[in-house]
C-alpha cells in the first residue's frame, strides 16, 4: 500500500513538471525602436484602472512565404510588370524593372513595393487636385480591385505629399501617401504592420506597399501585471515618445495592443502584445500628450 501511494506521489510530481514545462513558452524579447536622444527620468502616476484588462492573450505566429521566386512572378504579372526577375542579395529579395515600372519583394517577410510610376511619384508634372476624401476612396478602390484590401486593414489615415515651402511661396501639393492599418483579434497593431498606397496629381495611383508579414493563431500567452509594465516604464525598458523635458506625467489610458517587428520571421516568428500606456505631461504651462509601448508577456522585455 504505502509502495502504491509512494509512486502515485511520485507519478503526481512529475506530471506537474511535464505540465508546467509545456506550458511555459519562452518569447524573444521584443525589438521597440528607441529615440535616438537621451529619455528623461519621469515619475508617473497612474489615473485610470487597469482592472478590466484581460489576464492573457492570444499570440499569433508569423506565417513564412512561399517560394520567393514565385511570389514576384505573381506580384509582377498582377501589375503587369513584365522585366527579368533578378534576386538581389543587398535586399535579401528579387527585383523587377520594367521601364519607369519596379517590384522589389524581400524573401525574408513576404513584403513588397510596386512602383507604378517612378517619374510621378518623385517629380510629379502637375499639382494635385483631389481632397485626402478623394484619395482615400480611391486607393480603396484600387487595392479592392486587385484583392489586396484585407477587412482587418480597416483604420485608414491619409498624409500630404508636397514640394517646396509655404514659407517661401513656392509650395506645391503633389499628392498623398494613404495609410491602411489592421487590427488582430480586435486590437490594434503597431510597428511596421499597413499598407499604403501612393496618390498623386487626380487621382492616379503610382506605389503600392505590402508592409506585413502573415500571421495565424498560436498560444494563449499570460499577461504580466499592469504594475511591473509600468515599473518597465519608469525604468526606461519602453518605446516613449515623452517630452525630454519632462520630470512628471499621468498616465491616463492604458489599452493592449499588437507590435510587429521590422525584422525578418527568423528573428522575431511572433506577433506579440504590448500595453499602451497614453497619458499627459506639462511643459512650460502647456499639456502635452505621449504614449508609451511595453511588452506585455511575462518575462518578454526589450531589447
Amino acid at each position: 500500500m504505502k509502495h502504491k501511494i509512494f509512486l502515485s506521489i511520485v507519478f503526481v510530481i512529475l506530471a506537474s513538471i511535464i505540465i508546467f514545462f509545456v506550458n511555459k513558452q519562452s518569447y524573444p524579447d521584443l525589438c521597440l525602436p528607441m529615440p535616438g536622444e537621451k529619455v528623461p527620468h519621469v515619475t508617473y502616476t497612474l489615473k485610470t484602472d487597469a482592472s478590466n484588462l484581460p489576464k492573457q492573450i492570444l499570440v499569433y505566429k508569423f506565417v513564412g512565404p512561399g517560394d520567393p521566386s514565385t511570389e514576384t512572378s505573381k506580384i509582377s504579372n498582377i501589375f503587369g510588370i513584365e522585366g527579368e526577375i533578378k534576386e538581389q542579395n543587398v535586399i535579401k529579395g528579387y527585383f523587377v524593372k520594367e521601364e519607369n515600372k519596379n517590384l522589389q519583394y524581400y524573401s525574408e517577410s513576404g513584403k513588397w513595393d510596386v512602383c507604378l510610376d517612378e517619374a510621378e511619384e518623385g517629380y510629379p508634372t502637375e499639382e494635385c487636385t483631389i481632397s485626402k476624401e478623394e484619395a482615400i476612396k480611391i486607393s480603396k478602390n484600387f487595392l479592392t480591385k486587385y484583392n489586396l484590401l484585407l477587412p482587418e486593414f480597416n483604420t485608414v489615415v491619409a498624409s500630404e505629399r508636397s514640394q517646396g515651402s509655404k514659407l517661401t511661396g513656392d509650395y506645391k501639393l503633389i499628392g498623398y501617401g494613404v495609410y491602411f492599418y489592421p487590427k488582430v483579434n480586435g486590437l490594434k497593431v503597431y510597428g511596421v504592420s499597413r499598407i499604403i498606397v501612393e496618390v498623386r496629381g487626380e487621382g492616379k495611383v503610382v506605389r503600392v506597399c505590402k508592409y506585413y508579414k502573415e500571421v495565424e493563431p498560436y498560444k494563449i500567452a499570460k499577461l504580466k501585471p499592469v504594475r511591473d509594465a509600468l515599473s518597465e516604464l519608469t525604468n526606461n525598458k519602453a518605446l516613449v515618445n515623452i517630452p525630454s523635458e519632462a520630470t512628471s506625467a499621468s498616465i491616463e489610458k492604458i489599452e493592449l495592443a499588437y507590435w510587429e517587428d521590422a525584422g525578418s520571421i527568423e528573428e522575431q516568428p511572433y506577433l506579440q502584445p504590448v500595453y499602451v500606456f497614453t497619458g499627459t505631461t506639462i511643459i512650460d504651462g502647456k499639456v502635452c500628450t505621449f504614449n508609451a509601448f511595453v511588452p506585455a508577456i511575462e518575462g518578454v522585455s526589450v531589447r
